[in-house]
């Protein structure tokens, strides 16, 4: 995907969610934002979809082994929050 297809993903994706508060787009959105050298609104989108559905962490570091430390210090936040 071209940098320009990450912004324009961005977009769609950020507007799609105004509507449907889902995981799966914020995970998306989260690789977007990576992909963009945004890692600070890459781990906020991605804590947002794992707090929604944890169970997607391993297939987030599956299909995106680079955000797998990402995953894992999100993962960490989101246990100790509902600790």
């Amino acid at each position: 995907m071209l940098l320009g297809e990450y912004e324009e993903a961005v977009t769609i994706l950020e507007r799609a969610l105004k509507e449907h508060d889902r995981a799966e787009l914020y995970y998306q959105l989260s690789n977007c934002y990576f992909n963009l050298k945004r890692a600070e609104k890459g781990a906020e989108s991605l804590q947002k979809a794992l707090s929604i559905d944890p169970s997607l962490a391993p297939d987030m570091q599956k299909k995106y082994p680079f955000i797998k430390d990402e995953v894992k210090k999100v993962k960490a936040k989101v246990k100790k929050k509902n600790s």
